[in-house]
């Protein structure tokens, strides 16, 4: 759609602008860079940033509340949705995932309308989006007019305090000004007590808890005592603890390997059983050949790991399709579905996969094939319900649209030892009829 025919002049204008300000210092590369007046170049710029985040939040605030007036008339949508469909947007835009979006969002909210002091401040560069965000937080829990109160009386040191002394000397305002507010939010934040994990580089896995502070310091004196880490050099300290958290952990010496249940879903494509292919390990992601081979040949199964075969079609990388005849996605061809997207397919999500559902709705005609199926989180999945947001296409290109703001997405590709292979539409379909001939069931 062309931007002329749906925007009026004014519209058009802040746009063109906005497009015009991004060229104008792109084009300034390679000129005045000289040691003279780099270091204030890079200073302006960090006060550019800071004034370019402010209009942002203002933006945001103003997209929430025009979203309550248009879903305010639909008696279906419940309380709160007018936030989250703006979080959406947000999301989208500035490449977040949509957890992260729903916190700029609501930050937005409480700058714009309980402490515009603040959204002043970084308009003048004195405190960025990241300063703010700890304003934000460390007030949590106190009324409109007592935030604007703690931003008033740290105002005149704020941009001259890092991180850490904004933390507390916001902190020291709030305990003044409430004593009680610190007992309560730490009574409800020991309910959000919990342990997470995610991937890390070179095959690593980052293991983090969040526990209130004296069972957290509890835990760090435990391993601190612990003979091995006592024993260690300085050097080797940090590992040696790492080592005692395992061992306690999993209940095997220091050292032992720990063995990991494996199902190798050839998404692990067979290379990888012999080379350094790359493999997918559910819960992880991707991984080296050899660690493959190590997750095997350790499978605590006495019978050996669980072999599923999730073929790819000769020559390319996609996963071939599978069909169920149920409204629902269930045994394996949920299972695929999950093995082919890996994570959430809502754009800068990529969160681990709890639903599975239909892109054109079971209740539109909709298919419960592969093709029409799309992995999911349960936030991403429930937020599709909400007027204005869009999801079409199929398995290999969904497209997401709110407001003026589209995306798109695509499965990852599998592991796989050769180069990418373009395939036509019809030898897809010649592969996907060879194999529901395979797997079709055979009448008696």
């Amino acid at each position: 759609m062309d931007e002329n025919e749906v925007l009026d002049e004014a519209e058009q204008a802040a746009l063109a602008l906005v497009r015009e300000c991004r060229s104008r210092i792109n084009s300034t590369a390679g000129q005045g860079d000289s040691a003279r007046i780099g270091d204030v170049l890079i200073q302006e710029l960090e006060y550019l940033k800071h004034a370019i985040s402010a209009r942002q939040i203002e933006l945001t605030a103003h997209l929430v509340t025009e979203a309550q007036e248009r879903l305010q008339p639909e008696a279906k949508v419940p309380a709160g949705w007018a936030t989250r469909v703006t979080a959406v947007a947000v999301g989208f835009a500035r490449r977040k995932h949509p957890a992260a979006a729903a916190r700029l969002v609501r930050q937005a909210q409480v700058l714009a309308q309980e402490m515009p002091s603040v959204l002043d401040a970084m308009r003048a560069g004195e405190l960025g989006e990241e300063q703010a965000a700890i304003l934000v937080r460390e007030t949590d829990g106190l009324d409109p007019g007592a935030r604007a109160q703690v931003a008033e009386e740290i105002s005149d040191r704020w941009h001259r305090l890092g991180d850490r002394g904004l933390r507390e000397a916001t902190r020291c305002v709030v305990n003044r000004l409430d004593p009680n507010l610190a007992q309560v939010r730490a009574i409800a934040a020991a309910q959000d007590r919990h342990v997470s994990w995610r991937s890390a580089p070179d095959s690593m896995l980052r293991l983090t808890a969040l526990l209130p502070v004296r069972e957290g310091l509890a835990c760090v004196q435990a391993l601190q005592a612990d003979p091995a880490v006592a024993k260690a050099r300085a050097a080797d300290r940090n590992r040696a603890m790492a080592d005692a958290l395992v061992s306690r952990v999993t209940g095997r010496a220091a050292g032992e390997g720990a063995p990991v249940d494996v199902r190798v879903n050839l998404m692990i494509p067979i290379e990888a059983l012999v080379k350094d292919a790359p493999g997918f390990l559910e819960g992880y992601g991707t991984i080296p050949g050899h660690l493959a081979r190590d997750l095997i040949s350790a499978c605590p199964d006495k019978d050996g790991p669980d072999v599923r075969r999730i073929f790819t079609a000769p020559g390319h990388d996609e996963l071939i399709g599978m069909e169920s005849t149920a409204r629902t996605y269930r045994g394996l061809l949920r299972e695929f579905i999950k093995l082919r997207d890996q994570r959430c397919r809502t754009p800068f999500c990529e969160s681990p996969v709890k639903h599975i559902d239909h892109i054109a709705p079971a209740a539109a005609g909709g298919r419960t094939t592969a093709s029409n199926a799309g992995a999911d989180c349960e936030r991403c999945n429930y937020t599709k319900e909400i007027p204005g947001y869009f999801v079409t296409g199929n398995a290999q290109t969904v497209t997401y649209r709110v407001g003026r703001l589209t995306m798109t997405s695509t499965p990852p590709r599998p592991p796989s030892a050769r180069p990418r292979e373009a395939v036509s539409r019809l030898e897809r379909r010649f592969v996907e009829v060879i194999w529901h001939g395979f797997t079709a069931p055979k009448r008696e």
